[in-house]
């Protein structure tokens, strides 16, 4: 999320996604964490829906930019590849 200026974002493992949201230069806030097998309803949601809706956020320009590194920039080590 840094290294792209990014407020939006998630992380994800094979049963689990959490969806995070950078509040200031040092503070995240994150979701519980969403099943990949959950199922939308009255009173819950989708893995699907919750991707759709950071899409939303993320196409907001205005929004989604941060604009501020924190840390230093990630490099690929390409003698690894």
């Amino acid at each position: 999320m840094d290294d792209h200026y990014c407020r939006y974002g998630f992380l994800t493992t094979y049963e689990y996604t959490w969806f995070v949201k950078r509040q200031d230069d040092t503070h995240f806030l994150m979701s519980p964490p969403i099943s990949a097998t959950a199922q939308s309803s009255t009173y819950g949601v989708s893995l699907r829906e919750c991707l759709f809706a950071t899409a939303i956020r993320a196409a907001d320009d205005k929004e989604s930019d941060y604009g501020f590194r924190c840390g230093l920039q990630l490099f690929v080590d390409t003698h690894l590849l």
